[in-house]
């Protein structure tokens, strides 16, 4: 699973429960901070060390779109390397299936290939003819794959992603969505002993830069404010005066967080937007300056009246304040349920479909 933050880790969790259910013997291919989050919750899968993308961000919105690009040879790279690192495993042991989070490079041709992905359309920030680029790219990896797998509702007006996760009337990807994932379950009865919730996550530096902006301007207001630093590596919590830090949460710990604030101050990544989605939360939402993709997703959700958001460079204590009183948050509705029952039986039509296609494949 990819290593951009912890949400591929989060939303990988409920479809490794399916096959854990199933009894399968499963292998996790992770990085040591992915490692850290899913031994617990897996004690009994097999891990194998596969090492992250390890992308970093600028300080600044321009600053970390040259960074980005910058870095496009090395994650090229690291595709030739993971498909290099399958294929040599599978040289020495045997597999049914391949389930990939966002690694375009883990797939083989001996074994049906499953890729998981919110992004079929990939926004740069770069104008129309690098997005075209990007899409083409994007398809090109993809054919690979057997199964897409999409958490989203394939219906436009309720999709979460929007155009990110929509597909054109010429595609000719076997794309299956299986609608919204998430760890968390509604906690509707818990008191609110907190206004502000802050979730934060991601790349360096700038998950740290919104950090200390949220520490600065609530401090100088007085104002409490509880952060989830979303720190694997350092998860110890402190209270620094009216600033209470966690250092990471657990599933269990997080619902109940969330359950008990009026408001979430998070980033705009897409497996948080799940989670908030199925909890109901009123969110402000920070998009990581550069990042295209949590730009739109902000955008969207803003617009759609299921969040607010604010960019990086306004969110003072005074300004989420007055966007605070001047949201009319609107609860996110679909028919649709998100629950973990319909997500499994949906993995199970798609394998089932999946593993018929194979077996007709050798006769």
């Amino acid at each position: 699973m990819l290593d951009w933050g912890l949400g591929h880790v989060s939303r990988s969790i409920p479809i490794i429960e399916y096959f854990q259910q199933q009894q399968w013997h499963i292998v996790i291919a992770c990085d040591s901070n992915q490692y850290k989050l899913l031994v617990s919750q897996f004690p009994n899968a097999e891990f194998q060390t596969l090492p992250g993308y390890q992308i970093s961000f600028g300080k600044t919105r321009v600053k970390t779109l040259l960074k980005i690009i910058r870095q496009s040879i090395k994650i090229l790279t690291k595709i030739k390397f993971e498909n290099k690192w399958i294929t040599l495993f599978l040289a020495e042991r045997k597999a049914q299936l391949i389930v990939s989070d966002n690694r375009y490079g883990f797939y083989h041709p001996s074994v049906p290939s499953v890729f998981i992905t919110h992004q079929l359309k990939i926004k740069s920030s770069l104008g129309a003819l690098v997005d075209r680029f990007l899409a083409f790219l994007n398809k090109k990896h993809l054919q690979h794959f057997d199964q897409i797998w999409v958490p989203d509702l394939e219906d436009q007006r309720l999709s979460l992603g929007g155009t990110l996760s929509q597909t054109s009337k010429s595609h000719s990807l076997p794309v299956h969505y299986i609608g919204p994932i998430s760890r968390l379950i509604p906690e509707n009865n818990l008191e609110k002993k907190r206004k502000y919730l802050a979730i934060l996550s991601g790349p360096e530096p700038q998950r740290s830069i919104l950090e200390q902006s949220l520490t600065n301007g609530f401090k100088k207001n007085k104002q409490a404010l509880t952060i989830v630093c979303g720190t694997v590596t350092n998860p110890q919590s402190s209270q620094d005066d009216c600033i209470e830090r966690i250092g990471y949460a657990d599933a269990n710990q997080l619902n109940k967080l969330i359950a008990s604030s009026e408001y979430i101050i998070s980033r705009s990544g897409y497996s948080s937007l799940m989670d908030y989605a199925l909890l109901g939360c009123k969110a402000i939402l920070i998009p990581t300056p550069g990042q295209a993709e949590q730009e739109y997703l902000a955008k969207r959700f803003a617009d759609k009246g299921w969040a607010a958001c604010l960019n990086q460079g306004e969110a003072s204590f005074e300004s989420i304040e007055q966007l605070v009183q001047s949201t009319v948050f609107q609860p996110f509705h679909s028919s649709q349920q998100f629950n973990k029952e319909q997500l499994h039986q949906q993995i199970k039509s798609n394998l089932m479909c999946l593993m018929k296609v194979e077996a007709d494949a050798v006769n």
